[in-house]
Order: C-alpha cells, then sequence, then structure tokens
C-alpha cells in the first residue's frame, strides 16, 4: 500500500485538504494526517535503518507559513521521498531574489528589480516603487522620496502601469489550469474593488507564460500572477479552491505520482 505524509498544520483550507485526504484514503492510500505539531513529531522517523522508507511522498499544504516544516521537508527530499511540491524549487520560488533570478534566466517578462539599499534604487524606476518582503507576499506602494535614507535593506520593483485595474492569476493544479482576476489594489480605489473571481478561458500568452514555468520547475502545483504581460508572482503555495474541481484534480495528481 502506497503511504502518504501530509502536513497542512495551520493552513487556512483544513476544510478542503481534508476532502482530498478522505479521497486518497478512498483509493486505498494510507495517509497520515497529523492535527498538530506534537503528533507530527512522532510520524518522521528517518535513519539508516528506515531511510526513504517510511512514506512514499510527503505533501505540504500549510498556506499560513510556508516554511514552517522546512526541516521536515527538506529531510525527506534529501533521503529520496518525494515531496509535493518538490521542496527545493518551491522554497526558491517563495524567495524574491529566487523568483527574479528564475525568470530572469528563461527570458520571462517581469518588472525591473533591487535588492539592496533604498538610496540606490534606480532613478528610472519612477517616484512610485512597489516594495515587496523578501520571503513571502507581503506588498506596499512607497514613495521613494521617502525611504531614501533608510538603513533598511530592502527588495523593490517598478510599478507596472495598469490600465485595466484587474490582475490575472493562472493556477495550475496537476495540468488543470484556469483563471481568476481581482481589482488590482494599486489601481482601484478601495470602494471599487472586486474579489476574486472565475473567467471561463485563460489567454494564450499566459498558458504559454505558465507552461513554460511548469517545464523549467517541475512543480505540481503553482499560479502565476500577471499584469498584463509581466509576470509579478509566482506562488508555489497557491489556494486553488475558488475552483469547484480543485479537490479532485488534487487527489488524482497525487494518486498519479504514487
Amino acid at each position: 500500500m502506497n503511504s502518504v505524509l501530509f502536513i497542512d498544520i495551520g493552513s487556512d483550507v483544513r476544510d478542503k485538504t481534508n476532502k482530498i485526504v478522505a479521497g486518497l484514503r478512498a483509493r486505498g492510500i494510507s495517509v497520515c494526517h497529523p492535527e498538530n505539531s506534537k503528533a507530527l513529531a512522532p510520524s518522521v522517523a528517518l535513519g539508516q535503518q528506515s531511510l526513504g522508507q517510511q512514506f512514499d511522498a510527503v505533501v505540504h499544504f500549510d498556506l499560513g507559513i510556508p516554511h514552517r516544516f522546512t526541516s521536515v521537508l527538506e529531510a525527506y527530499e534529501l533521503t529520496g521521498v518525494r515531496v509535493m511540491n518538490r521542496y527545493n524549487i518551491a522554497s526558491m520560488l517563495y524567495n524574491r531574489i529566487g523568483l527574479c533570478i528564475f525568470l530572469q534566466q528563461y527570458a520571462i517578462r517581469q518588472p525591473r528589480w533591487y535588492y539592496g539599499y533604498p538610496g540606490g534604487i534606480p532613478a528610472d524606476f519612477g517616484q512610485q516603487v512597489v516594495h515587496k518582503s523578501v520571503d513571502g507576499h507581503l506588498v506596499h506602494l512607497v514613495e521613494r522620496g521617502r525611504i531614501h535614507s533608510s538603513d533598511e535593506l530592502g527588495f523593490y520593483q517598478e510599478l507596472i502601469p495598469n490600465h485595466s485595474g484587474i490582475t490575472h492569476t493562472v493556477y495550475w493544479i496537476f495540468g488543470h489550469c484556469f483563471t481568476a482576476t481581482k481589482s488590482c489594489v494599486f489601481t482601484c480605489p478601495a470602494e471599487e474593488r472586486r474579489p476574486k473571481v472565475m473567467i471561463d478561458t485563460t489567454l494564450a500568452s499566459e498558458m504559454e507564460v505558465v507552461d513554460q514555468i511548469w517545464r523549467q520547475s517541475q512543480l505540481d502545483f503553482f499560479c502565476v500572477e500577471f499584469v498584463g504581460d509581466h509576470v509579478i508572482d509566482v506562488n508555489p503555495y497557491p489556494n486553488p479552491f475558488c475552483h469547484p474541481e480543485a479537490v479532485g484534480w488534487f487527489v488524482d495528481g497525487i494518486s498519479q505520482v504514487l
């Protein structure tokens, strides 16, 4: 019998991931699904006598704190156990600098970026720049003149004009794709913003980029956020459950990998 360690401790979509676990068990797959960190610890045991034999795969779905169980994921991947998503790739893309270098390497269009002392932000980025956390999804718009003398290192990107006022997010879930749109927080007044909604089609140009990212990363699931033809984010820890088929895609995808 195939065996899976399913880590979703602290996730805010546990009602959905519980359905994934139930679907896997219904197919005869043994799933270790710890309720908390205390229950997780006794489930992990690697050594010369059990190297890579305790589980056939590890699924990590902790949307709240993606790096909370880094040591567990890395340990299993180093011993040859299949981690979904692949830890070494997911952790690189979750880091802003790692993501930008990845996109540069494959000539995928993105905003110009800078990491360092705020006084060194290139002048042609303009007076307003996008300030992002290096390891996370905190994003806000800042006036360069107000931060130029700060002694804090930061990650900054040029602001890409968004005349439509919306962003597209394309989700890739074990080969299945769909697109959701939402209001751009930088261009839409708060009272006019629309929540995330699915649309019927995915633009061919965006699908081409998503397919290229998948081919180069081999991630099992991720999403790509677009402003126009620029990629502004790749998230290896997505929440795709606005789509009614997402749970089934995970059950099928995980089952096929085993």
